[in-house]
C-alpha cells in the first residue's frame, strides 16, 4: 500500500500536559474532556473516546485499559470500569453485555 504511513502520532495524555496545553487541546471537545472517568489516574471521557476510535480501533476493555491507563490505578477499576463499558457500548453501537474483556468469549457480563 503506497499510502501506508508506519509512523503514528503518539497518543495525547492530559495528565502529562500543563494546564495551558490542556486548555488548548480540549477546546474542540471541552465537555468530554472535562468529565473524569478514572479518578485514580485522572483519565477523562475524551481520552477514552479517542482510544476507542484510534486506529486500530479498541473494541475490548483491555485494549482501552492499555491505551489509556484507566482502571489500573489504586481501585483497579472498581470505580471506573462500569463507566468505561458504558462509553464503549455507546461509541461502538452495541450493548454493555456485548463488550469483551480481552478475547473472544471473555464477556464481562454473563
Amino acid at each position: 500500500n503506497k499510502a501506508f504511513d508506519p509512523h503514528r502520532a503518539p497518543q495525547k495524555r492530559l495528565n502529562e500536559m500543563s494546564f495551558a496545553e490542556r486548555r488548548d487541546y480540549t477546546k474542540s471537545n471541552a465537555e468530554a474532556y472535562s468529565r473524569v472517568v478514572c479518578r485514580c489516574r485522572d483519565i477523562t471521557e475524551g481520552e477514552i473516546v479517542d482510544a476507542i476510535h484510534r486506529f486500530p480501533q479498541a473494541t475490548v476493555f483491555e485494549a482501552v485499559k492499555r491505551r489509556t491507563g484507566a482502571a489500573s490505578g489504586r481501585c483497579q477499576g472498581s470505580f471506573c470500569m462500569q463507566r468505561i463499558i458504558e462509553i464503549m457500548a455507546r461509541e461502538l453501537g452495541c450493548t454493555p453485555q456485548e463488550i469483551l474483556k480481552d478475547k473472544a468469549g471473555s464477556y464481562i457480563f454473563q
